[in-house]
Formats: structure tokens, sequence, C-alpha cells
């Protein structure tokens, strides 16, 4: 029956070899690579994405305006739904006057019986 000794690559030992030493600094370095690099290349990464999300929608408010629309149809009545639940929504045809391009009519989501 063999036993196991803790940390037996790292005694002195004459009977320890050069390979042993190199596993031993093999297991090391992939631990704390697995424990503290993996994390902190995530947090990273994640960070990256964060800014550059954000940046991208700063850019699509920039380009985009608000316009009042009406609707063309009326949406479907509501549905009896539990006490705080949204309401649904459907496609109904509205008109909106673009600046500079006037009206136009296309669909958008409304909640029901709007």
């Amino acid at each position: 029956m063999r036993t196991r000794v803790r940390g037996w690559r790292w005694r002195r030992n004459p009977l320890r070899r050069r390979s042993d030493v190199v596993e031993a600094w093999t297991v090391l370095t992939v631990a704390v690579l697995l424990f503290v690099g993996a994390p902190l290349a995530g947090a990273a990464v994640g960070w990256w994405r964060y800014e550059s999300a954000q940046a991208r929608a700063a850019t699509q408010r920039a380009e985009r305006q608000r316009v009042s629309a009406v609707l063309v149809e009326t949406a479907p009545a509501a549905v009896p739904s539990p006490q705080g639940a949204r309401l649904p929504t459907f496609r109904v045809k509205v008109r909106w006057t673009e600046p500079g391009k006037g009206p136009r009519t296309g669909e958008a989501l409304v909640p029901a019986g709007g």
C-alpha cells in the first residue's frame, strides 16, 4: 500500500529527480494561472466589452431623435393578468413626421389597449 506525502516534491531528498522539480513548478504555475489569471483575464475582457458597449450606445443616442407618433389602428384590448405582470405588446401601424423627410408610416410595438 502506498501512502501519499504532502509536499514531497519540495522536500530535499537524494531520490528526488529533476523531472519531479519541473513537474512541481509546472503544477504550481498552472494552479496560479487558473485561480488568479483566469478571473483577472475575465474581468479585464468584461470591462473592455462594457466600455465599448457604452461608447456604442452613446453614439446611437447621439444619432437618434425622438418624434411623436400617432396610432393608425388600435392595439387589441388587454387580457386580464396577475397583479404586477407586464402588459403584452402588439405590432400596430403608426404615423409620424420625420424632420426634413415628411410624414411616414410603419409598425411599432404598443402595449395592449393602446
